[in-house]
């Protein structure tokens, strides 16, 4: 370990000039200060609490961490790896901070960034928001990611919304969305004013028996999935099990409610509800397609 003037403490690991420059929490490391030989290292001196894992294979904080005041809990899994902001793949502590915090990082790029949720059960108890473009979220495959949502009242999962303004180029693949729940009203997928959205390889389910089938369900008016505008949404691959599955609703921005939708290779079974629905006559419909 080095020092930079008389303040900040340096970390050299392994022997290794790093490519520069490198964020260590607020330590900056450059060429001037490599030495080598030091390796394991596994805490930085008492003028800089932060702790590590040992930093021998361990990830830096990088600028979208910082740009999003998220400091990593375990910095042995990359950036956008949501393990590596907590997330606990047992279900058995609550992920929904760290989800949240994987979020953050990614929407904090300049172009956009993703969320990667490795495979695991990980429990959320309130709605995930993305709010930036260009947000990809996907995990390892279908029952291979699983999200189980517990609410504690009417909610919605994962909703992608920015207000008055669209959403662009976003996406949201490979992981089943799963609740036991049958008290709350509950939205497994939620997107409003949507442009350029991929969902694909997604399954929404339960475990809640409902004549023989097992649903996402509660008040028998759960939904699957739900969109409220805008154009070039795809949704494909995908098995929907709910009370309602797929709902098409009114754009809050824009007279474009649904245009350029395309839903394709779909099993969809709804508890004794119309598998597709429509909130009001007045919908602005264009370009729908839905194939095998």
């Amino acid at each position: 370990m080095g020092t930079r003037g008389d303040k900040f403490p340096v970390v050299y690991v392994d022997g290794d000039v790093p490519q520069l420059p490198i964020q260590l929490g607020q330590l900056l490391v450059d060429s001037s200060q490599v030495s080598t030989g030091v390796t394991n290292l596994q805490q930085c001196t008492s003028q800089n609490p932060l702790t590590y894992e040992p930093l021998q294979g361990g990830y830096p904080r990088n600028a979208d961490e910082i740009a999003a005041g998220v400091v990593p809990t375990n910095y042995n899994y990359p950036p956008y790896n949501v393990m590596r902001y907590g997330a606990d793949p047992t279900a058995v502590d609550d992920s929904t901070t760290a989800i949240t915090s994987g979020i953050a990082v990614a929407q904090a790029g300049s172009i956009g960034g993703y969320v990667y949720i490795p495979a695991g059960n990980y429990k959320v108890t309130s709605t995930l928001l993305v709010t930036a473009d260009r947000v990809a979220v996907f995990g390892d495959g279908v029952d291979a990611t699983r999200i189980t949502f517990l609410p504690t009242t009417n909610d919605t999962l994962w909703e992608f919304n920015n207000g008055a303004t669209s959403v662009w180029q976003c996406s949201l693949t490979d992981m089943t969305l799963f609740s036991n729940d049958s008290t709350y009203t509950k939205v497994a997928l939620d997107l409003y004013d949507i442009r350029t959205f991929l969902c694909a390889r997604v399954w929404i389910g339960g475990s809640v028996a409902i004549s023989g089938s097992a649903y996402w369900a509660g008040n028998s008016a759960s939904i699957g999935v739900r969109t409220h505008g805008r154009e070039f949404g795809n949704f494909t691959n995908m098995l929907i099990a709910a009370d309602r599955t797929i709902v098409l609703a009114e754009n809050p921005n824009d007279v474009r409610h649904t245009d350029h939708f395309h839903f394709s290779n779909l099993f969809l079974i709804g508890n004794a509800n119309p598998i597709v629905e429509v909130t009001n006559d007045g919908l602005a419909i264009s370009n729908l397609l839905f194939d095998g």
